[in-house]
């Protein structure tokens, strides 16, 4: 639980605020490309193709399998962290949205700073799921984000390129945002190997 000393320092420096939301955010993002979550979402896949094989055989599936996918299923839907990344980005765009009603109503004498234009989630997913075509289908993270940078060479927008403190650039980082609201729109694929990403 976040203290009222936390809350003081946030108020008087939001950059510590903006801090903390980066490493909760960070932290998500590890957990869901976490190897132990993977070899899960593996291992259920494994032990349906199993299921099948033995229902398509009229072979009756040992209770023992059905308990073990029943178990792995739970495992994995209670730390659902594409549903965990929605939640946050969409509580994000809201405090954000209300933030932006409070500072509207500052009088102009006020500094207000300049807001630095980048691209947006939905023209990033369009490319990501462009290049992934291109690419056949499927392919690294790394290669993914450079067959984007290709396609967006020439057309960055300066809040493209600022640095970020998880990928070199914002707009990679941006990029795994829109990967991710992807893979819960049913676009890429939810289960595919550690550091995969494929069009479902």
């Amino acid at each position: 639980m976040i203290s009222d000393a936390d809350i003081h320092v946030f108020i008087y420096d939001p950059k510590e605020f903006i801090a903390f939301c980066r490493k909760v955010t960070n932290r998500i993002v590890n957990e869901y490309e976490d190897d132990r979550h993977q070899q899960k979402e593996r291992k259920l896949e494994s032990i349906d193709k199993k299921i099948r094989v033995l229902e398509r055989r009229g072979v009756a599936v040992p209770d023992a399998l059905l308990m073990e996918r029943d178990d792995l299923e739970k495992s994995i839907k209670d730390c659902d962290t594409t549903k965990v990344i929605e939640d946050l980005f969409t509580g994000l765009i809201e405090v954000a949205r209300d933030l932006k009603n409070h500072t509207s109503a500052i009088p102009l004498g006020h500094h207000r700073k300049a807001v630095i234009l980048q691209t947006s989630q939905a023209e990033l997913g369009k490319l990501l799921v462009e290049s992934l075509r291109d690419l056949g289908g499927s392919g690294s993270t790394q290669e993914v984000l450079e067959a984007m940078g290709q396609k967006m060479e020439g057309r960055f927008l300066p809040g493209d390129l600022e640095p970020c403190a998880y990928d070199k650039l914002k707009w990679r980082n941006n990029a795994r945002w829109a990967r991710s609201l992807l893979v819960k729109q049913g676009v890429l694929k939810k289960n595919s190997p550690h550091g995969i990403w494929e069009l479902a």
